[in-house]
């Protein structure tokens, strides 16, 4: 529309804009930075959510959008192929002891002692099996759990026969540890 066609000379009506504006960044020039808005806080939301998920994923750039009234920001996640992001169900060391425990009908109390009986042995690397391989947790957790060194954890999960493998997922099923992660895979296209 042109300055004619409103009735406004075109200085008048850019004069009270530009007043207008002016107005309004002196009103908020000291309330500062929001870090939201600017992404300052974007490495704290990276390690956060990398922690949350327990995986190695990527953040995008936070997007404001609005939910209702209420402006809400989006942060999109990356996840890489083939890499598996925590259950949502909380499962706890305890869970997956307690189900390797039942299975073997061995006592928790063995599977954190110092014993180096087979069976013992046995039953740590199951829990192992589930914890790290079945569930995509972090194998240190479990092994302060368990009261061993994180490089036992690897040795034994590295020396884990396929019969252990099929078995540690078979106590896994049957005490339905696995219910969120089996859904899951069903659910991400390949």
């Amino acid at each position: 529309m042109s300055s004619a066609a409103s009735g406004w000379p075109a200085s008048r009506r850019r004069g009270r804009g530009v007043s207008a504006f002016h107005a309004f960044v002196l009103a908020r020039s000291g309330e500062g930075r929001c870090s939201k808005l600017s992404g300052g806080g974007l490495r704290q939301q990276r390690a956060w959510a990398r922690v949350e998920a327990q995986a190695p994923v990527e953040i995008g750039a936070p997007v404001v959008t609005l939910r209702g009234r209420q402006r809400v920001m989006v942060v999109p996640t990356v996840v890489p192929d083939g890499c598996r992001i925590r259950p949502d169900e909380a499962c706890s060391t305890a869970a997956v002891l307690s189900a390797v425990s039942r299975a073997l009908e061995i006592s928790v109390e063995a599977f954190c002692s110092r014993s180096r009986v087979r069976s013992v042995v046995v039953g740590r690397r199951l829990a192992l099996l589930i914890w790290a391989r079945h569930l995509g947790r972090p194998a240190v957790q479990m092994a302060r759990a368990l009261g061993i060194a994180a490089s036992t954890a690897s040795e034994l999960l590295a020396g884990a026969s396929r019969q252990a493998q099929h078995l540690a997922l078979e106590i896994a099923s049957s005490a339905v540890l696995l219910r969120g992660s089996h859904e899951r895979d069903q659910r991400r296209p390949r």
